[in-house]
């Protein structure tokens, strides 16, 4: 029988139990740290709970105290990349783009260089094993980018009329995530080529709905999400 939530739904079976206390948040770090070491070194469905506690110093029990089963610890590895990721894109540009396409090319360039600095969160989001769960945190990671994205835009860009941008920018991050898993498949990376590939192909597709040229708002308008 399939366990059921209050709401009539099925159960999370793979939800993490977040950590209240400073020494269970360090345990909790430290698991996902030697999650993170093994997915280097092996194929994500070879990493058991065992193998973490085992790497990690931990009693089994006190792993299952706080992820259920191998996909809790997935998926909250992968809550942490895309946690990484947005406070990356929060930071300023300095200098600031001069066009939307300078914006999309210079933050897509610093996510694929920290995922390459990650290989775990490579094999995590490009790889064809990944679980249902995992993948859709990463898609709804991605539509929140795109909503940062999109006021990343609008602060900097005259962008009246462009109702919509963040659903454009949506699919836009679905076609360079979609080149990013060739380019990982064939390479463990993704390459300067496949990089410059998927940016094309982003601001092409763009390009369908957005002019040219957005005018420039005052700097003092974009300067909290520039």
């Amino acid at each position: 029988m399939v366990k059921r939530s209050p709401s009539g739904r099925p159960a999370a079976l793979s939800q993490a139990r977040p950590p209240q206390r400073r020494r269970g948040r360090e345990r909790f770090a430290r698991l996902l740290d030697v999650t993170e070491q093994l997915l280097v070194e092996r194929p994500d469905a070879d990493v058991t709970l065992a193998m973490i506690a085992e790497r990690a110093g931990v009693p089994l029990p006190s792993v299952y105290h706080f992820f259920p089963n191998r996909n809790a610890i997935l998926i909250e590895l992968a809550r942490r990349y895309h946690q990484d990721l947005t406070e990356l894109n929060l930071r300023p540009m300095a200098p600031p783009p001069d066009s939307w396409q300078q914006l999309v090319r210079a933050r897509h360039a610093i996510g694929r260089d920290y995922l390459n600095a990650h290989p775990a969160a490579l094999r995590l989001f490009m790889g064809a094993g990944v679980s249902v769960e995992v993948r859709t945190l990463d898609l709804n990671g991605n539509t929140s980018m795109a909503g940062l994205r999109a006021a990343q835009m609008r602060a900097r860009f005259d962008c009246r009329g462009l109702e919509g941008l963040d659903e454009w920018l949506g699919n836009a991050f679905g076609l360079i995530d979609g080149i990013w898993a060739i380019s990982w498949a064939r390479h463990g990376v993704v390459t300067d080529p496949f990089l410059e590939e998927s940016l094309r192909a982003a601001v092409a597709y763009l390009r369908c709905y957005l002019p040219e040229h957005l005018p420039a708002l005052p700097a003092n308008s974009g300067e909290l999400l520039e």
